[in-house]
């Protein structure tokens, strides 16, 4: 059975009630351990997030069903991109050359900056009028509605797609919620982005102070 990459990343089985273990014991190992790892890799523990992301593929590849290992893929991807690492996917773009699913397609699309009326239809609603937006280059809209993508890890994706035309009242706003959640990787990666689009020097030496406090521990 297939299952929907923005439904298996966020939905947790009771498993552990049942007295026999699942027949699809490895979806739910998989699942569990690719939410662990995107946790991990944010935070900084790539030891621990490594870890995981080597369990969730060993998981995965026990099915001929390819769809949970783009999952994985596309994860990885997205997560790459979201602490300012280039990536074109091509993992995933390689496994859904096998098994394709109009939702993969579309999100691989999105993380390419390659949006297109036909794909939006098949994006998550959080990212729908953004990538419409990206779609026609309109800068001021994009902006607007970045600020407003829920959840955090959907506007910290989608701020990056747009890094070099995000708002400097946005970037630093979107640091401020990194910092809130614990995302050293992601943190270290935007505060060197703001350091760089920095014109007060005062303010720079304040924050390139601080990124040094932040990478030292």
């Amino acid at each position: 059975m297939k299952t929907n990459f923005f439904i298996i990343i966020s939905i947790f089985f009771l498993q552990s009630c049942s007295s026999t273990t699942p027949v699809n014991n490895w979806q739910f190992q998989a699942t569990t351990s690719l939410n662990s790892y995107m946790k991990h890799f944010l935070e900084g523990d790539i030891a621990r997030a490594n870890t995981k992301l080597l369990h969730a593929r060993e998981e995965a590849s026990k099915s001929a069903d390819l769809l949970m290992l783009i999952n994985i893929e596309l994860s990885v991807c997205a997560n790459d991109i979201s602490v300012l690492k280039s990536s074109s996917c091509e993992k995933a773009s390689e496994l859904l050359s096998l098994d394709t699913d109009p939702m993969q397609v579309a999100y691989l699309s999105l993380l390419r900056k390659q949006v297109s009326t036909e794909v939006i239809q098949d994006l998550p609603s959080q990212y729908k009028e953004f990538a419409f937006a990206l779609m026609h280059s309109d800068d001021q809209e994009i902006n607007a509605i970045v600020s407003t993508i829920k959840p955090f890890s959907s506007r910290l994706l989608a701020s990056a797609l747009i890094k070099e035309k995000l708002t400097s009242p946005n970037r630093k706003k979107l640091i401020e919620e990194i910092s809130y959640h614990g995302y050293k990787t992601a943190l270290v990666a935007w505060l060197e982005l703001d350091i760089k689009n920095e014109n007060d020097s005062n303010e720079k030496k304040r924050l390139e102070k601080k990124l040094k406090i932040l990478i030292s521990h």
